[in-house]
């Protein structure tokens, strides 16, 4: 009698979720809607080992959804991401000053979304007016 070269069912991995795909534009603005409603976020954040938790609606100047569903929203020839041309996506003003550095993977975190990909715009120096991404 040989031994099976295979684990046993029972020691299998579990099957990862499938991409199910962006989420519904109505979906998003309901959460972004919460979101900037909220006077503070927390979210959990991992670094070099250590997981500590960062407010991040207070380093959160404006976001908004960019995309209007006609697939001419916010497009970067940097990133070749498999993505629907509906899918949603933020246009997100952080502040990065002596009191801490938003970043806009903890503002997807916080409404409850992986990212996918950032595409840094533009860097605004002290005194200069913030960009409108409305």
């Amino acid at each position: 009698m040989t031994e099976s070269p295979l684990r046993p069912v029972s020691e299998w991995l579990p099957h990862e979720d499938p991409d199910h795909g962006p989420p519904p534009r109505k979906e998003v603005e309901a959460r972004l809607k919460q979101f900037l409603a909220s006077p503070s976020v927390v979210v959990s954040r991992s670094r070099d080992g250590k997981t500590g938790v960062v407010e991040t609606r207070g380093a959160v100047e404006d976001v908004v959804v960019v995309d209007d569903g006609s697939g001419a929203g916010v497009r970067s020839p940097f990133l070749d991401l498999d993505w629907p041309d509906d899918a949603p996506r933020l246009a997100v003003v952080v502040r990065h000053d002596a009191s801490g550095a938003g970043r806009p993977d903890d503002v997807a975190a916080a409404l409850g979304y992986e990212v996918r990909g950032i595409v840094r715009r533009a860097i605004v120096i002290e005194g200069e007016p913030m960009p409108l991404v409305r």
